[in-house]
């Protein structure tokens, strides 16, 4: 599970996992929301300063997006610092398993080509010099529902394994 990989050492604590830095922390759409909430690490202003703050609060990771690709200096913050999380985050898998193509599932995926240019982006200026980037970076054609559908598809596996054994 590459959510709980720990991406940031000693940072922010997120869900019961019982490590602090986890990926998921700080990509994922539960977690655009609540670092936009909490403003911790942002450059460009402030919540209170941003086009969110007249919300009661943001409602997800969409409010998020819309309101960065507005031009709310605050939100564009938050969306640029996912998106560096989101390409270390992936620097980090392909120096493991060199994969030809990273899909972006869940909320992330709904963010579209907006969040994509600037992960891929983040990706080449952090990748390595020594070589091109060879990775496609893709949302998930699923969006939400990729994880549900992908574990069905392995509890069918496990069926049809089972079934051919008998």
């Amino acid at each position: 599970e590459i959510g709980h990989a720990i991406l940031v050492p000693d940072g922010r604590s997120w869900g019961g996992t019982g490590v602090a830095g986890i990926f998921e922390g700080y990509s994922s759409a539960t977690a655009v929301v609540a670092r936009a909430k909490d403003g911790d690490g942002r450059s460009a202003g402030s919540l209170n300063d941003s086009s969110l703050s007249r919300l009661l609060q943001p409602a997800d990771c969409a409010d998020v997006f819309r309101h960065a690709e507005q031009g709310d200096e605050y939100a564009k913050s938050v969306v640029s610092e996912t998106a560096r999380y989101l390409a270390i985050g992936c620097i980090n898998c392909c120096r493991f398993v060199d994969p030809e193509v990273i899909l972006l599932a869940g909320g992330m995926a709904q963010a579209g080509d907006f969040l994509l240019h600037q992960v891929r982006d983040q990706f080449a200026a952090y990748h390595w010099n020594i070589e091109a980037v060879r990775v496609e970076i893709l949302a998930a054609d699923l969006g939400a529902h990729s994880g549900v559908v992908g574990a069905a598809r392995a509890a069918l596996l496990v069926v049809d394994s089972a079934d051919g054994a008998l």
